[in-house]
């Protein structure tokens, strides 16, 4: 009996150590001029609600460079808020292309009100269509091609799964009940728009009140 205990706590000491860390359950990919604070907000609800860490860019991004292996190695679930110009920004596109390039993290879409699809015209030209300003995406390995792939795989719904954001319930209790899909959607592939049943109630935050002035 003392030999199993001590296998298991080294197998335990093992998996801590190999296991890359920090981990977290959710990455937000959003653009910031759009839903900066919408992402801050559900990140509060879901690490409030499941005890498990989110992560905002604004928040948790240490170094710029190591952007993408987070993504690749340290990320259970790819949340891509999908407004207007989400897929235009590069760093966006090179979260998506990563995470759905990888068995490890699991890709959720989710469908705002603002959002529109990219045209066969723009998804042709994705080199003018990105704002690469920014960055040069090539240097992390990830080529235009890596970029149509994932955003065709993104759009279709291949081996995505997908949430519409529930524009019939407004303020606060619109992303009390998005953060409820989210929790409730984990690996269906199919998502889903319906109200969640049998979830713990969000905790109340009395003090903390969230300004935004994003669209």
């Amino acid at each position: 009996i003392v030999f199993i205990l001590a296998a298991g706590s080294i197998a335990a000491g093992l998996y801590k150590l190999l296991r890359t860390t920090p981990y977290y359950s959710r990455f937000i990919c959003h653009h910031k001029a759009q839903a900066a604070a919408q992402a801050r907000l559900l990140k509060v609800l879901l690490q409030s609600n499941t005890g498990q860490a989110v992560f905002v860019d604004s928040d948790d991004l240490v170094e710029l460079d190591g952007l993408f292996d987070t993504v690749k190695t340290r990320v259970g679930h790819l949340v891509v808020y999908l407004t207007r110009f989400t897929l235009s920004r590069p760093w966006c596109a090179g979260e998506i292309t990563t995470a759905l390039a990888t068995h490890r993290c699991k890709v959720v879409k989710v469908l705002t009100e603002s959002f529109v699809p990219l045209t066969v015209e723009q998804l042709g030209a994705l080199d003018s269509y990105l704002d690469l300003k920014s960055c040069s995406l090539e240097q992390y390995g990830i080529t235009m091609p890596h970029i149509a792939d994932a955003f065709h795989k993104l759009l279709s719904g291949e081996g995505v799964i997908t949430i519409r954001s529930p524009s019939e319930v407004k303020g606060s209790g619109h992303f009390e009940r998005l953060t409820r899909l989210l929790i409730q959607c984990k690996d269906d592939p199919m998502g889903s728009s319906a109200a969640p049943t049998a979830l713990p109630a969000l905790p109340s935050k009395k003090d903390m009140v969230v300004i935004s002035s994003d669209v």
